[in-house]
C-alpha cells in the first residue's frame, strides 16, 4: 500500500508541475489547388480531366487508331476498347482519389477499386487498380484539343 501512495504522489506531483507545456505545432493553411479536391458526386475533379496517353505517340494518334489512352469527363472513363461509370469516389488527398467503377466492353462487364493520382504538377496520371490487383500505368497528359 506505502508504495502504491509513494507512486500516486510523484504522478499527482508531476501534474502539478510549473513547467510551461509543451508547444504545439502551429498548423499552416496549405494553399491547394481547387481543382486538384473539388468533386460533384462522382465526377473528377477538373485537374483529372481530359485525354491521358501512355506515350506521347498516343496522344498523337486518332482516337480511333490510339489503343492506349484514357479520356476522362465527368464520372466517364473512355478508353479504346472499355468505358467506365465511377460509382463511387473518396478524395484521399489532394490529387489522390480511390474509385469504385463500373466497366463495360469486350460484351462484358465489371467492377474495379482504381487509384488515381496526379504527379509533375498535374501532368501525369498514374493509376493503380487494387481490387482486384491488375494494372498500374502512368499516363502523361495529352495536349488540349484532341
Amino acid at each position: 500500500m506505502r508504495r502504491f501512495t509513494i507512486l500516486a504522489t510523484l504522478g499527482l506531483a508531476a501534474c502539478g508541475s510549473d513547467a510551461p507545456p509543451p508547444e504545439q505545432p502551429v498548423e499552416q493553411a496549405a494553399t491547394v489547388d481547387p481543382a486538384l479536391v473539388e468533386q460533384e458526386g462522382n465526377n473528377f475533379p477538373a485537374a483529372f480531366e481530359g485525354r491521358w496517353g501512355i506515350t506521347p505517340e498516343e496522344c498523337a494518334k486518332a482516337d480511333s487508331t490510339a489503343e492506349m489512352y484514357v479520356t476522362i469527363k465527368g464520372d466517364t472513363l473512355d478508353f479504346a476498347d472499355r468505358k467506365g461509370k465511377v460509382t463511387s469516389m473518396r478524395v484521399d488527398s489532394p490529387g489522390r482519389l480511390t474509385t469504385e467503377i463500373a466497366f463495360s466492353g469486350q460484351g462484358r462487364n465489371w467492377q474495379r477499386t482504381t487509384k488515381f493520382f496526379l504527379e509533375n504538377e498535374g501532368t501525369q496520371l498514374g493509376r493503380a487498380d487494387t481490387d482486384p490487383v491488375i494494372f498500374n500505368v502512368n499516363y502523361t497528359r495529352c495536349e488540349t484539343g484532341r
